[in-house]
């Protein structure tokens, strides 16, 4: 992050803090767990992938769809499909639904 973007970064309110850490999360992959449903993965990797592209470069968020300001929600249009996102940029404590029993985190699909 660049030393104005940290600036203003630390300068935000909660919303906007939040927010970008889950752009940087939705669109680089930055600070969280990336995983997709079963739903989702069975779709085939092309649609998958497809799904990837779209929501890395989601950015239309507006009252309606991001009420709080903290972009962790979408709802987007893929290959004919209404696809919900969401975003939450957790550290790896909190990655346990996607967990196996006993195990460590994962990126797999839960």
């Amino acid at each position: 992050m660049a030393g104005t973007e940290r600036a203003n970064y630390v300068r935000g309110t909660r919303a906007e803090r939040i927010g970008a850490l889950n752009d940087d999360l939705r669109t680089h992959g930055a600070g969280g767990l990336l995983t997709i449903t079963r739903g989702i993965a069975a779709l085939g990797p092309e649609l998958v992938s497809s799904i990837l592209a779209v929501v890395r470069t989601f950015d239309a968020f507006d009252t309606r769809n991001d009420p709080y300001g903290e972009h962790d929600l979408g709802i987007l249009q893929v290959g004919g499909r209404s696809i919900r996102s969401a975003a939450a940029g957790w550290d790896g404590r909190r990655a346990r639904a996607c967990r196996p029993r006993g195990g460590r985190a994962s990126a797999r699909p839960c």
